[in-house]
């Protein structure tokens, strides 16, 4: 049997998806979403003052549905020029993984 090798780019170990309509909202603003995977996600147009290593309490939804899922994100990294931050999850939900899986593979839920 050979051996399983995952080629990856870079630390990123979740395939990245650009949108599938998931949305995050902080503090009752919704951000658009540049890009996801089921490590984490990242946001455009958030103006907060959130340090890298803060944690930051959000939920996850899709466009155009009601139900939502509470996450719990760590800044990464921010762009200030391209105005994008990229945080993981953090205590991620069994609910909330698989509303990711299933907005990874374009299923409804």
């Amino acid at each position: 049997m050979r051996p399983y090798i995952r080629y990856t780019k870079g630390k990123r170990r979740d395939r990245r998806v650009k949108n599938h309509g998931v949305m995050l909202e902080i503090a009752g603003t919704i951000f658009p979403v540049v890009d996801w995977s089921l490590g984490g996600i990242a946001i455009a147009n958030y103006e907060a003052p959130a340090a890298v290593g803060e944690k930051v309490e959000a939920r996850l939804r899709r466009s155009g549905e009601e139900p939502t899922y509470p996450v719990e994100l760590l800044v990464m990294r921010k762009d200030k020029t391209k105005q994008v931050l990229a945080a993981t999850y953090r205590n991620l939900s069994g609910d909330a993984f698989s509303f990711l899986e299933r907005a990874q593979l374009n299923r409804p839920l």
